[in-house]
């Protein structure tokens, strides 16, 4: 049997048997397999529980709980430790995450700044105009009788044409 685990909560894994009656030692082995498919076997500790602290890639895969009797080997039992990478991967740094949240944070802060900036130019331009209000009726009218001017001399020239 085994308990479910998150990235940081330990997995326990337990050589549990309907008849044990025979069992007198539990070995717990790490099983890996290299490059070529070729299995290796490493012993990690007599026992029938064993615990993992963290799920890591050096721990995650293949272990195997083998029971001996006065006779020898009497049998094991093989257990699959998963690792989700996406959702738990062991990112022992959390550079890629920090980078990801400064450019996002300044990014914001960008953009922040920018609006900031651009409330404080209108609201400059409103106070200047509030303090010359005949001024800007006249450079509004003289600005509009430049547009109507433009306007006449682009259709005359279309007539003309």
């Amino acid at each position: 049997s085994n308990s479910p685990s998150t990235q940081k909560a330990p997995v326990t894994l337990t050589c549990h048997l309907s008849d044990a009656s025979e069992v007198i030692e539990y070995e717990w082995v790490r099983v890996t397999y290299d490059l070529n498919g070729t299995q290796s076997e490493s012993s990690v500790q007599k026992g029938r529980v064993l615990g993992i602290n963290r799920v890591t890639d050096r721990n995650s895969g293949e272990w195997a709980c083998r029971f001996h009797g006065k006779q020898g080997a009497l049998g094991s039992v093989t257990y699959h430790v998963h690792l989700m990478s996406g959702l738990m991967g062991d990112n022992e740094t959390g550079s890629s995450s920090n980078v990801a949240v400064v450019a996002g944070l300044g990014f914001f802060l960008l953009v922040l700044l920018l609006v900031l900036v651009q409330m404080y130019r209108n609201y400059r331009r409103r106070k200047l105009i509030l303090q010359y209000p005949a001024l800007e009726t006249i450079v509004h009218t003289i600005a509009n009788e430049r547009e109507d001017r433009e306007r006449n001399r682009v259709k005359e020239d279309e007539i003309s044409k």
